[in-house]
Parts: C-alpha cells; sequence; structure tokens
C-alpha cells in the first residue's frame, strides 16, 4: 500500500511538472520530473524500509502504473497523452525517465 502510495503522490507531482514546464523546456521538465520521483523514491524508503529486492519491486510497479495511466489517458482523449514517462520523440529522456522510475525506490533502499 505505501508504494502505491508513493506512486501516486510521485505521478500527481510529475503531472504538475508536466503542465508547468514541458511547454517552456522539455529537457528542465524530464530533470525536474526524475527529481520528484527520486525525491518521492527516497521518502517511500525511508517510509517503508523495504530490501533493495522489494524496492525494485516496488520501482517495476511504479513504472507499469505510469505506462498504464498514460495508456487509460491515450484510450480516454483520443490522442498520445504522454505525462508520466515522456514523448516517444525524444527517446533519450523517455528512457532516461523510465529508468528513474524504476530505480527510484531503490536508490535509497537499505542493504
Amino acid at each position: 500500500m505505501k508504494a502505491i502510495t508513493g506512486w501516486v503522490v510521485a505521478a500527481l507531482l510529475v503531472l504538475a511538472v508536466h503542465i508547468e514546464l514541458d511547454s517552456i523546456s522539455p529537457l528542465a521538465a524530464c530533470v525536474v520530473k526524475m527529481a520528484v520521483i527520486a525525491l518521492i523514491g527516497f521518502v517511500y524508503a525511508r517510509v517503508a524500509a523495504p530490501t533493495t529486492q522489494q524496492a525494485l519491486f516496488a520501482g517495476v510497479g511504479w513504472i507499469a502504473l505510469a505506462i498504464g495511466a498514460e495508456m487509460v489517458m491515450t484510450e480516454r482523449l483520443g490522442h498520445g497523452w504522454f505525462a508520466m514517462v515522456g514523448c516517444p520523440d525524444a527517446p533519450a529522456m523517455r528512457y532516461t525517465v523510465m529508468f528513474v522510475w524504476i530505480l527510484g525506490p531503490a536508490l535509497f533502499a537499505r542493504r
């Protein structure tokens, strides 16, 4: 439950960053999104105190939820929606954000 709560908080913050910064500077938005995800990963690691394996499992859940949210919103809006992970037109930034979704909780996990 703590992992899902962490993802919801991270997703809402990532969405806010997307709304505020993406049209101004996609690179800055990407960097801030990664910082937000890592920060929430830090908070999750301190609250839940997972092992590295548990934190990686939570990270896999986080990326699955992020991709799922993009799929649901794309279906509902009728056009591509890439706020959680990033636009496919910028694959390097998109893949980097994906890795941070996965590794965010594990970066601060107790060994």
